[in-house]
């Protein structure tokens, strides 16, 4: 058995796909596998996944372009507005078009190849970070009905601050308001969205006609909804030594942990290279941020979390987390020894790219009436393509 390796269970994927399902039983949905599918793994994900959902969402082309070589056939939009025109034709993608160039310049590629090229307008309500402004709609709806080898398949838009409720509301009204604006120009809109998992669940006036969903799908939301989310990945490693360390002598990095007592230590080989403690970083831009910051760490000093576990028994980490190593406490638990495999609690999707990626379903295998289902997880290293 490898060292260390992620745990991605595929059914629970269904799961969570089938719950919100439940919650949105009008919306389409576009499952977002950018970022290697949160770091699950695009293909094996898309294609486990192609059978439920009506769209893929990828935040750049080279994705998008991965999926098609690998067989996906749904639809797939880049969410961000950068594409090669030649590129989204041959392959059949979905460009996202925030200016009035690339719309021009997607239509001279259409004529050329005689196509007429599908796309999604983006519309800035208020992230400021792509999308067309809504000041430079009308000039955007009268050239585009001036060109005849594109067509406008949806419109979207994104939160900055789903949990702002001032600030969402007023993107919103944006958002409506340039959607009532193309509709009185007689422009069709096949799909309308605005809303991720986070809006999705907590603001239903968000959801449109298409809802784009990504952390739920992988387990990792927070939510006001009592939804069945389950858990997709497991980070896990393998204790691979051990060592004795007296008391008064000083562990890891500098000095930063003194031994209390005689303890016993054991070494996992992740660090922050393959993703331990690495996560968002969150920037103070006024002084209330700062004061909330600051109580955060002071919270988190006097309350460490547990980020290794063995079961569900929580192990202490010892000192600063190495570039490929961490040493944790197992002094009371000689049950815990060379092999012993442990979880690691990750804050983000974050896993470094030389982790293997190990892919389990459960399935429940064929039976008479007389017999009963028996729901077993099978490791399997490599999916086949044509796996439902």
């Amino acid at each position: 058995m490898c060292n260390a390796f992620f745990e991605i269970n595929l059914d629970n994927i269904i799961s969570n796909l089938e719950e919100i399902k439940k919650e949105m039983q009008e919306q389409s949905i576009m499952a977002i596998v950018k970022g290697e599918a949160y770091g699950h793994g695009l293909i094996e994900v898309a294609h486990y996944i192609e059978s439920q959902v009506d769209y893929f969402g990828v935040g750049l082309e080279y994705e998008a372009i991965k999926l098609r070589e690998h067989g996906i056939t749904k639809p797939i939009l880049i969410l961000s507005p950068y594409f090669d025109a030649d590129k989204v034709l041959d392959f059949h993608i979905t460009p996202s078009i925030d200016n009035i160039n690339d719309l021009i310049e997607l239509s001279e590629k259409a004529a050329e190849k005689n196509e007429i090229a599908k796309f999604h307008l983006k519309i800035n309500t208020g992230m400021n970070r792509f999308g067309l402004d809504p000041e430079s709609l009308d000039l955007f709806i009268s050239t585009y009905l001036n060109l005849k080898h594109v067509s406008l398949e949806g419109v979207f838009s994104h939160f900055a601050a789903v949990y702002n409720q001032d600030y969402a509301n007023k993107q919103l009204n944006i958002f409506n308001n340039c959607i009532k604006k193309l509709q009185q120009n007689n422009i069709d809109i096949q799909f309308m969205h605005m809303a991720n998992s986070k809006a999705a669940l907590d603001l239903p006036q968000a959801r449109f006609n298409m809802v784009r969903i990504g952390n739920a799908m992988y387990g990792k939301i927070s939510d006001k909804k009592d939804l069945h989310i389950k858990k997709v990945g497991r980070f896990m490693g393998k204790i691979i030594d051990t060592r004795r360390i007296k008391k008064g002598k000083f562990v890891g990095y500098g000095i930063a942990y003194k031994a209390k007592r005689d303890i016993r230590v054991g070494i996992i080989p992740i660090g922050f290279y393959d993703g331990f403690e690495v996560g968002r970083e969150i920037k103070d831009y006024s002084l209330k941020d700062v004061f909330i910051s600051a109580l955060k760490s002071l919270y988190r000093y006097k309350n460490p979390r547990s980020l290794v576990y063995v079961g569900n028994i929580p192990l202490k980490t010892i000192g600063k987390a190495n570039m490929q190593f961490l040493l944790v406490d197992i002094t009371d638990k000689n049950e815990i020894d060379v092999g012993t495999l442990v979880e690691i609690i990750t804050p983000s999707f974050f896993i470094g790219k030389d982790i293997e990626r190990k892919y389990i379903k459960t399935m429940e295998p064929l039976t008479n009436n007389e017999a009963s289902i028996v729901n077993k997880e099978i490791a399997i290293s490599k999916l086949d393509k044509n796996t439902p």
